[in-house]
């Protein structure tokens, strides 16, 4: 049987450090929250994910962040009565088949439609030329 591994666009609960915390030394997110997979890239035998934190915190200034639409909170499967965002600047990369903070157990909250996708992995894609923001769980 083949694991079934997430996808780009899926959002899924995930104990998301900031980077923030980790320059403060924590290693550990303090709760799960929800995030995108922005992209599920595989390398020989592993696969590494990238994941976007999504918060109903207005970002902060040194943050690059896109507002989620009310339809796309629907589809992601976010009830939250506050506008939110999808923030693109730091991400946490993890290694899907080995990671300790991944729960493949759990079933996705929703997915992003393939339109809203291309626009969050374009600013990704940005951000990601910059090197900047990433967390490296894996």
């Amino acid at each position: 049987m083949t694991e079934k591994l997430p996808t780009a666009g899926d959002v899924i609960h995930y104990p998301y450090l900031w980077q923030r915390e980790d320059i403060a030394g924590e290693t550990e997110g303090r709760k799960n929250r929800p995030v995108c997979v922005a992209v599920l890239l595989p390398v020989k035998e592993v696969h590494f994910i990238y994941l976007l934190a999504i918060t109903s915190k207005r970002p902060f200034a040194n943050q690059v962040a896109i507002e989620i639409p009310e339809l796309e909170m629907k589809r992601a499967g976010l009830d939250w009565d506050s506008p939110s965002w999808i923030i693109i600047n730091e991400w946490n990369k993890d290694d899907v088949k080995e990671s300790y903070y991944l729960d493949r157990s759990e079933a996705k909250l929703g997915a992003l439609s393939p339109s809203f996708l291309k626009k969050v992995q374009r600013a990704f894609r940005e951000v990601v030329v910059q090197r900047l923001g990433q967390v490296d769980r894996s």
